[in-house]
C-alpha cells in the first residue's frame, strides 16, 4: 500500500473513532514522513492525503461539530510535521559536527521538503478537502483560515530544521576533526535513517492503519 493511501485510510479511521483526533493525526503524519521520498509531492502530498481521508469520514459520519473535527485534523497535520522537523533538527545537531556524516543531496532534499510545505501547506490542505467535494465556499474559507493559523504556529519548527540542514557539512567536518572526532563521509540515505530513528525515539512508528475502534 502506498503511503498516501495509507494516510487516507488512517485519517478516516481516526475521525470515525472520534477520540484524540489531533493526537492520532499528528502521530500518523509524523510516521508517514519517514516515507516522504516515496510520495510525489513530499510533505505537501502527505497533508493533502490526510485531510482528504478526514473529509470523507466527516461527510460519511456527519458528526455534530464537523468543522471542529476538521480543525483538529489540520492542527494534527501541523503537529506531525513539526515533530518531524524536531526529529530532523535533533539528528543534525547530535554530536556537534554530525551533519558532516550526511550527503549534501540529502540535506538539500530535507531542507527543500520543509521549504515547500512552508510555502504550500495551506493550499495543500485546501486542495485535499476540495478534491473530495461537497465543500461550500464558506467551508473552504474556514479551512483555509485555520490552516494559515496552524502554519504560523508550526513554521518556526520548519525554519529551525531548514537552518540545521543548511549548515556546511565540510566546515563542520573540519570542526569535528579539530576536536578529535572522526568525521565520516556523507552517505546517501543516512540522514533519513537518522531522522527515522529520532522519530521512533519520540514514540512515532509507522503502524498499520486500524479500524474505528483501533
Amino acid at each position: 500500500m502506498d503511503i498516501a493511501t495509507w494516510l487516507q485510510i488512517r485519517a478516516e479511521a481516526i475521525v470515525r473513532r472520534g477520540r484524540d483526533v489531533r493526537q492520532y493525526t499528528a502521530t500518523s503524519v509524523a510516521a508517514a514522513t519517514q516515507r516522504a521520498h516515496g510520495v510525489a509531492d513530499g510533505f505537501v502530498d502527505i497533508s493533502r492525503a490526510t485531510i482528504a481521508g478526514a473529509v470523507r469520514a466527516v461527510d460519511a459520519a456527519l458528526p455534530a461539530d464537523r468543522d471542529g473535527v476538521l480543525r483538529e485534523v489540520v492542527e494534527g497535520i501541523g503537529d506531525g510535521l513539526a515533530i518531524t522537523a524536531l526529529a530532523a533538527e535533533l539528528a543534525l545537531h547530535e554530536g556537534g559536527g554530525s551533519v558532516a556524516r550526511y550527503a549534501r543531496e540529502d540535506l538539500d532534499r530535507l531542507a527543500e521538503a520543509f521549504r515547500s510545505v512552508s510555502h504550500r501547506f495551506v493550499d495543500g490542505v485546501v486542495a485535499g478537502a476540495v478534491r473530495v467535494g461537497g465543500r461550500t465556499a464558506g467551508d473552504v474559507k474556514a479551512l483555509r483560515d485555520h490552516a494559515l493559523v496552524t502554519l504560523q504556529r508550526v513554521e518556526p519548527s520548519f525554519a529551525a530544521a531548514i537552518g540545521a540542514a543548511g549548515r556546511d557539512p565540510l566546515e563542520l567536518g573540519r570542526q569535528a576533526l579539530g576536536a578529535g572526532v572522526a568525521a565520516a563521509h556523507g552517505a546517501a540515505g543516512a540522514l533519513f535513517t537518522a531522522v527515522g530513528r529520532k522519530l521512533e525515539g519520540l514514540g512515532v512508528t509507522l503502524d498499520p492503519p486500524r479500524g474505528p475502534t483501533g
